[in-house]
C-alpha cells in the first residue's frame, strides 16, 4: 500500500484551511484495514470513513471543502482496494461535500504507469 493517497486525503479533510485542495490516487481511507478492528483517538482521527462519517451537517469546514477541488481516484484492477473509496463517497455525497470520485477500470492496478496517467488527467482540473 502506498500511503500518500491516504495521507494527503486525511490532511485535507482534517485541515481544510490549511491546504488548496486534494488529488488523491488510490488510496484506503479507513484505519480497519491496519488495524483490525481496534480503535482509539489516534486512529480515529486518522481514519477519514469514520470521523466524516461523524461530522455534523453544520460544521463550518462542509463550506472549506466546497471551496476547493479535490479529486479521488482509484482503479478496479490488480491490488487495488476500492471499498473504502466507496465508503467515502457515499459519505461525502450524503455531507454535500463536492469531492469528484473517479472509478478507473478493471485494468488499471495500483501501480506507477496508471498513477502518471492519473495525474495528467486530473491535475489540469485541479489547477483551473
Amino acid at each position: 500500500m502506498q500511503p500518500g493517497a491516504t495521507h494527503a486525503a486525511n490532511l485535507f479533510y482534517r485541515r481544510p484551511d490549511l491546504f488548496d485542495g486534494l488529488l488523491a490516487l488510490s488510496g484506503i481511507y479507513t484505519a480497519d484495514y491496519g488495524f483490525d478492528g481496534y480503535m482509539d483517538e489516534v486512529v480515529y482521527q486518522n481514519s477519514p470513513v469514520h470521523y466524516m462519517a461523524n461530522l455534523p451537517e453544520d460544521h463550518p469546514y462542509i463550506e472549506l471543502y466546497n471551496q476547493k477541488k479535490s479529486v479521488i481516484c482509484v482503479g478496479l484492477g490488480n491490488w487495488e482496494l476500492p471499498d473504502s473509496t466507496r465508503q467515502l463517497h457515499g459519505i461525502l455525497q450524503r455531507k454535500g461535500i463536492h469531492t469528484w470520485v473517479d472509478y478507473w477500470g478493471y485494468d488499471c492496478c495500483h501501480d506507477w504507469p496508471w498513477w502518471y496517467k492519473q495525474v495528467a488527467y486530473f491535475v489540469p482540473y485541479l489547477l483551473s
